[in-house]
């Protein structure tokens, strides 16, 4: 990716410095044959949308690529064939008639419909693009996905799925992923898989006293409901099931997601981003441990025993975001420590792991809050929660499939081994129709990716 330390606008080229000292720069009409866009990178980019495609990402406007040191530029955005994100998500929120009068008038009153450089320039340090801002839906994830799923359309894509070395990287070229800021700011990262650490198992936090140990699953600590195989967890305060926690959009509930690093919570790609609609959502808040003071069904009757953990910003796939590759349903999600204190530190952390090494039955569950139940209440699928299928032969290794009772609110849940505090997986879908439920594989492409995103984050 070419990306430079001058600004190129058209005839003239000016420096970062100069860029600090508030000056002007031209209008880059002469990078294609358009009406000219008026800016200035000091003061940041009109909110206006005109896509324009540079380098095979599609930006809101030639502004920000310009601002960004961007100077092949073509009007309109990239197309599904590009090989990073084609911007089928931008949504124009503003009417034509402000957009122009804005461009008539950029200075002054114009500042309310202003990109900040605070969002241009926002990840100098980690090769993140900004691309321009979305509109969030303030909404929860709808239903449960059981429809059918959807697999990558582009062939060199499925190609490099079924070809990839994964734990050597060969075969696998550049990663293209996308992260959103709560803002609405979107931002894309571009790596080289081959060159990207490899993961290796790291131990997790010790939290408490040293007798904190995994806490052993005691059946008559249960409450089962009706018929349903499904158990609740009572106490969701000790280990493993406190680093298992709940997400708020608009309102309480909606997806499960899992601690797994310093600040940094796994969850399924479909939570933050929805497909068919091509829409981001606004994912608020993380509450690990949460459980229902049991005098009620309403959020007035959750407790968030370890608080609320505000979202800092979240990591997709970009195929996900293309194509919604059910093979790269899986996302990160970064929140802000509390009062200094990091998720990690507060609750301790699941360890990801590989589950090329098999699935012990006996073990293996899935832990999340269902929609189903009473507000705030965290559940087990069994125990124990039977019936896995895994395979580590090419594009199979992607997935997991089970027979565990989940239901919608439990997309995020990590598969685990609630003895020995590890997530293998991801649980994404319900029944598709083959009569299995089914989540994403921690492989070793996606341990070595999420653990590459969790550096950049």
């Amino acid at each position: 990716m070419k990306r430079l330390a001058f600004i190129f606008c058209g005839f003239c080229v000016t420096s970062i410095e100069a860029l600090e000292q508030n000056v002007a720069l031209p209008s880059p009409e002469s990078l294609f044959k358009s009406e000219p866009v008026g800016f200035n990178c000091i003061n940041g980019c009109l909110n206006e949308y005109n896509l324009v495609c540079s380098n095979d990402i599609t930006f809101q406007n030639i502004c920000i690529a310009v601002c960004q040191g961007y100077t092949d530029i073509t009007e309109g955005g990239c197309g599904a064939s590009s090989a990073i994100i084609n911007g089928d998500f931008f949504r124009d929120p503003i009417a034509a008639s402000t957009v122009a009068q804005a461009a008539n008038s950029f200075e002054g009153t114009t500042q309310l419909l202003l990109i900040p450089p605070r969002a241009i320039y926002r990840y100098p340090d980690n090769n993140f693009v900004f691309i321009g801002i979305v509109e969030l839906e303030d909404r929860k994830p709808y239903g449960y996905l059981t429809t059918a799923i959807a697999t990558p359309t582009d062939v060199a894509t499925i190609s490099m799925i079924e070809t990839q070395d994964q734990d050597t990287g060969a075969n696998v070229g550049l990663v293209s992923a996308v992260r959103v800021a709560p803002e609405g700011d979107v931002y894309i990262l571009q790596y080289d898989y081959k060159t990207i650490p490899k993961y290796f198992r790291s131990q997790p936090i010790k939290v408490g006293t040293s007798n904190d140990k995994i806490v052993e699953v005691d059946v008559g600590t249960w409450s089962v409901i009706g018929k349903d195989t499904r158990v609740q967890i009572i106490n969701t305060t000790v280990k493993p099931f406190r680093m298992v926690g709940e997400f708020d959009y608009s309102s309480e509930g909606g997806c499960t997601g899992s601690v797994v690093g310093s600040n940094f919570v796994l969850t399924a790609a479909h939570c933050i981003y929805d497909y068919p609609k091509r829409q981001f959502l606004n994912v608020k808040t993380f509450s690990p441990g949460r459980f229902n003071d049991g005098q009620g069904n309403g959020p007035q009757n959750t407790i968030e025993p370890f608080g609320k953990f505000l979202v800092d910003s979240w990591m997709v796939y970009d195929e996900y975001v293309k194509y919604g590759s059910a093979n790269h349903d899986i996302a990160m999600i970064k929140v802000k420590p509390i009062n200094g204190k990091s998720i990690q530190a507060t609750v301790g952390s699941l360890v990801m792991v590989n589950p090329k090494q098999g699935i012990d039955e006996e073990r293996a569950d899935i832990v999340g809050y269902p929609s189903d139940t009473p507000s705030g209440t965290m559940w087990a699928s069994g125990i124990p929660c039977d019936d896995w299928k895994y395979s580590t032969s090419g594009d199979k290794s992607f997935r997991i499939y089970h027979k565990c009772d989940t239901a919608g609110g439990q997309s995020g849940s990590p598969m685990m081994d609630i003895f020995d505090a590890t997530v293998f997986g991801v649980h994404t879908h319900g029944d598709t129709g083959n009569g299995w439920n089914q989540g994403t594989a921690l492989n070793s492409y996606h341990l070595n990716t999420l653990n590459y995103w969790m550096q950049t984050m």
